[in-house]
């Protein structure tokens, strides 16, 4: 049975029992953090919902409320029309007022002198009587038209009510959707939050997986020597780089270059099958890629020109990008696989 007694004990074992990791990962995130990108993605498709039916209703509203303006401007139109002939009916009634006068003044001179002149005053007095009859049709006329308007004016005022409880339930609903776009946005904020705090976690395992392989090669050092037909001697230390490089010329290479070769992963001193004595630059990750065949090459390189022996480039992890296959076919640099069992916590 396997033991913890290191944090990469205990990143290993997780890797090897998914069951395990969720089980740490539900303890270490809590419920609500675990059910928001459900949560948010069921939020999303109501507020698509919601503004696909706020987007209909505006829709017909619009149209309801356009059909309604065009009908008012005809009512406007036909009470214009209206009044103007009200207004004409009036003129006539007062100049037919001023002829009676006149007629009863004449009529009055003619009923003394003859008597025949009584006949066709009163004839034009049924005439008038007739007159007087329709203009009291016309008035009665006039009243029902008055109260039709006042019903329309009534049935108007209404619709201005209504439309004015339409505009307020609009701006509520406007002002209920300003908060579910904060929400919204507090949420995204908080989404944001999580995927910096899961992004550092990967980052630290990344730190720890490329550290516990480094230990594994650095520790399978003369196994690495031997893959390439040498005799491992040393591990060479950083004070050991550091003697090299006072030996030799470095005016041409850059002091951050030169931080970077005494940071190399692993350097070891080697005998080859003549005698004759050689370094190993190794470049050590997880997952092998470019950046590490390039370090080696150099590395190895600068191992030559500062001590006039041969070096070899090697990189070495559990597995190795596709992408330096064909570098490692070549032969430019040698690839060398850590033992998996090395990984496992013991």
């Amino acid at each position: 049975m396997n033991t913890i007694d290191t944090i990469e004990d205990l990143i290993d074992v997780l890797d090897r029992n998914p069951r395990w990791m969720e089980a740490v990962r539900s303890r270490i995130l809590t419920r609500e953090l675990l059910e928001l990108p459900a949560r948010f993605a069921e939020l999303i498709e109501r507020f698509d919902r919601f503004r696909e039916e706020m987007s209909g209703f505006i829709s017909v509203t619009s149209r309801r409320l356009q059909a309604l303006e065009e009908k008012t401007g005809g009512l406007a139109a036909s009470t214009g029309r209206l009044e103007t002939k009200t207004d004409g009916l009036a003129a006539s009634t007062g100049r037919l007022e001023e002829k009676t006068d006149d007629l009863a003044t004449r009529t009055g001179r003619l009923e003394t002198k003859t008597d025949g002149l009584a006949a066709s005053t009163g004839r034009l007095e049924e005439k008038t009587d007739d007159l007087a009859t329709r203009t009291g049709r016309l008035e009665t006329k006039t009243d029902d038209l008055a109260t039709r308007t006042g019903r329309l004016e009534t049935k108007t005022d209404d619709l201005v009510t209504r439309t004015g409880r339409l505009e307020t339930k609009t701006d509520d609903l406007v002002t209920r959707t300003g908060r579910l776009e904060t929400k919204t946005d507090d949420l995204v904020t908080r989404t944001g939050r999580l995927e910096t705090k899961t992004d550092r976690i990967l980052d630290d395992l990344g730190y720890l997986k490329g550290t516990h392989a480094r230990n594994a090669a650095v520790e399978d050092a003369p196994s690495i020597a031997r893959s390439l037909g040498l005799h491992y001697t040393k591990t060479l230390t950083r004070v050991d780089l550091w003697d090299i490089i006072d030996g030799a010329d470095t005016t041409a290479i850059d002091g951050g270059t030169l931080l970077s070769f005494r940071s190399a992963d692993l350097i070891m001193e080697a005998v080859d099958a003549a005698g004759e004595t050689c370094y190993v630059a190794v470049e050590i990750s997880f997952t092998a890629n470019g950046r590490d065949t390039r370090r080696a090459l150099r590395n190895a390189d600068f191992l030559t020109r500062f001590t006039g022996r041969t070096s070899h480039a090697v990189v070495s992890g559990l597995k190795h990008d596709d992408r330096i296959k064909e570098i490692i076919e070549s032969g430019a640099v040698s690839w060398y696989q850590l033992d998996p069992g090395m990984m496992e916590a013991e």
